[in-house]
């Protein structure tokens, strides 16, 4: 019975390890693309939003994505309309001193293509929390034999689930995080009505920090529980792959942008968010411990 089972092992292992095959696919390129929305708007005043538009292209194509050039598209808050401007082909733009988005307001942006294909995006800025500090200390990790520097956050989380919010980490007004990938999330399942403390948002290695003194900034945004879907789903089916039991490869459905009068559909995802910032100086090589806690926050003293 032993043997058996061994002989079964062997046989098994051996079809698992040599169920390869060479698949040649014939991707079709049509002539016709898909629409892609980037870009949003925030409570900063002062300030030009952007939306850029892109199409899709041909799998084997590794060229830039083609811009979208020549559309008309306007925001409006259910009370006034704003014409976004082409500053630069293919990026759309508000005007500084007509527009700035306020908490509390619903958003709806329509898009018209030069080939008369409309498309409509509707997106709530919800508010932002406050952010009471924000630190760093520079500990060194067993796993990697390498130190980090880790940013750490602290402000309170208001009750009532449902907030959704991501952060923005700039190093000398360069902005760190310029992928989805390397960009922190998170909701207030497990936080809600507490108050956050030592959390780490981002750790950087010694390459990161170029200077002996940097200015870092942390931004918090509010973020709807849309996008959060969406920013997960887009890791899923481009950086969160690799292994055999991966599903097959699909379209992200999660898009606040919907065609209009048509049925060809959109990628991308138009954001509204408020947002608060803070800063502090981070000197190189500095090594810093974590500091107590100070308990009387959370019991509002």
């Amino acid at each position: 019975m032993r043997k058996i089972y061994y002989l079964f092992i062997i046989i098994t292992f051996t079809v698992l390890s040599s169920c390869y095959e060479k698949i040649e696919v014939d991707l079709q390129d049509d002539e016709e693309y898909t629409l892609i929305v980037e870009g949003g708007i925030t409570d900063e005043a002062d300030k030009a939003h952007q939306i850029t538009l892109k199409t899709s292209k041909a799998y084997y194509d590794t060229s830039g994505a083609p811009v979208i050039s020549g559309a008309h598209i306007t925001l409006t808050d259910g009370k006034k309309e704003y014409l976004l401007s082409e500053n630069e082909p293919g990026v759309y733009e508000t005007d500084p001193e007509e527009f700035t988005g306020k908490p509390g307001n619903t958003y709806i942006l329509n898009i018209t293509l030069p080939n008369g294909d409309k498309y409509k995006a509707t997106e709530y800025m919800d508010e932002v929390v406050h952010i009471d500090s924000a630190n760093w200390i520079y500990e060194y990790f067993d796993i990697a034999d390498e130190y980090f520097y880790k940013i750490l956050y602290y402000g309170p989380e208001p009750k009532g689930f449902g907030d959704h919010y991501y952060w923005n980490l700039y190093i000398n007004n360069k902005l760190y995080n310029d992928t989805l990938r390397e960009t922190t999330i998170a909701d207030d399942a497990l936080v809600d009505g507490n108050y956050i403390f030592d959390f780490e948002i981002y750790w950087l290695t010694e390459k990161d920090i170029k200077e002996d003194t940097s200015e870092i900034i942390v931004e918090i945004r509010s973020t709807s529980e849309n996008y959060y879907d969406f920013h997960y789903q887009t890791l899923y089916q481009s950086v969160y792959r690799g292994g055999m039991f991966d599903p097959p490869p699909a379209n992200i459905r999660t898009t606040n942008v919907i065609p209009v009068g048509h049925d060809k559909y959109a990628f991308g995802y138009f954001t509204a968010s408020a947002v608060n910032s803070c800063s502090f100086m981070l000197i190189k090589n500095q090594k810093r411990q974590r500091k107590p806690f100070n308990y009387s926050k959370i019991a509002g003293l």
